[in-house]
């Protein structure tokens, strides 16, 4: 067989001009920002804010701290119009309004931080929804900074809608007068805070949540890193929400029965108590009483309903408890014993 070779002569110019294009192109996309994108007709942003602070005890000796109630908003590149302002909730978290497509800028601006917008990214909008990396923003002058929780380590962070409280623990610098200096500064979903811009007078910080507080932190006596604040939980200890009576609870009811409902308390003593009820379903009318035990009318059709209760102390702190009720016939599966699987047997090998 005879092999046939085919040869082709480029250029060594052409070469040479490919080279220096690739080189080009290759230089000016060094040159270009990382583009965050969402891809549709509008969009919406989500993203986080954080800032970063010394910490022996964290990892590299630097710590993460997600910020709540900075005010961000997205500026376009080509006009530099600016979209209407959002808030980070407790998580640092925020969404913008709906954008039109264009290329934007995150800005930012909150008390004792620097105000700015994120130099080292753009985000182009083209649809959906676009969440870039979290953006750190710098905190003014010198800053404190630390943790809320209970003894247990959990933080005091709470959200029922329904009977309206939410809220996380905030915390307030005090001078030797055990006057309170400026505003209190909210904590993060993680009990996290941090105290920028700190005045010189300050000797102590107080911790605050669902009315419970906390004796006054030396500042002058508290080591390098994070604070320890320590919040005392003194809410009411909900022992058992029930239906019927304590001794013969009912699980199941009539559809639009009308039954009582009771929430039994560990130490209710001395206390100055409230009480919200909410049933979960709608059924006959219901209103709500500031009492231990209500009558609460069962939806009609059948089903799993829920009727929850929230306990307030005016002292400070709350319990939630619910109680679940099945309306309607019992439904029977099987009431026969399933067949003994017959014992299969493999044959022997010969």
């Amino acid at each position: 067989m005879r092999t046939i070779r085919i040869y082709v002569q480029v250029p060594l110019a052409g070469i040479a001009v490919a080279l220096a294009l690739a080189s080009i192109a290759c230089r000016k996309s060094l040159d270009y920002k990382p583009l965050d994108y969402a891809k549709a007709t509008d969009a919406s942003v989500h993203g986080l804010i954080y800032t970063e602070v010394d910490d022996p005890a964290a990892p590299q000796g630097r710590r993460k701290i997600f910020v709540p109630g900075v005010s961000v908003y997205l500026k376009d590149r080509a006009s530099g119009k600016q979209a209407e302002p959002v808030v980070t909730n407790a998580r640092g978290w925020f969404a913008t309004p709906v954008l039109a497509p264009g290329t934007y800028s995150i800005c930012w601006e909150a008390p004792r931080y620097e105000p700015g917008c994120a130099t080292d990214r753009d985000v182009s909008v083209e649809s959906a929804v676009v969440t870039p990396a979290p953006v750190a923003i710098r905190a003014k002058g010198k800053t404190i900074f630390g943790r809320v929780t209970f003894s247990n380590g959990a933080p005091c962070s709470f959200s029922a809608p329904v009977f309206g409280l939410e809220g996380n623990a905030k915390v307030a610098l005090v001078d030797a007068q055990d006057e309170v200096l400026g505003q209190p500064i909210a904590t993060n979903i993680a009990g996290e805070f941090i105290v920028s811009d700190t005045p010189g007078n300050a000797v102590g910080i107080r911790a605050e949540c669902d009315g419970m507080k906390t004796d006054q932190t030396n500042l002058q006596d508290a080591k390098p890193g994070a604070l320890r604040v320590n919040l005392r939980n003194t809410a009411p200890r909900i022992a058992q929400v029930y239906a019927g009576s304590a001794d013969r609870p009912l699980r199941r009811a009539g559809p639009g029965e009308t039954i009582p409902i009771t929430v039994a308390l560990r130490d209710a003593r001395k206390r100055d108590l409230h009480y919200a009820w909410h049933p979960s379903a709608a059924g006959a009318p219901f209103v709500s009483r500031d009492a231990p035990t209500v009558r609460w009318t069962l939806p009609k059709s059948a089903g799993t309903h829920t009727i929850y209760v929230v306990v307030e102390d005016k002292a400070g702190g709350h319990s939630i408890g619910r109680v679940d009720v099945v309306t309607g016939p019992v439904t029977v599966i099987s009431a026969e014993p399933s067949p003994k699987p017959a014992a299969h047997r493999f044959p022997r090998p010969r």
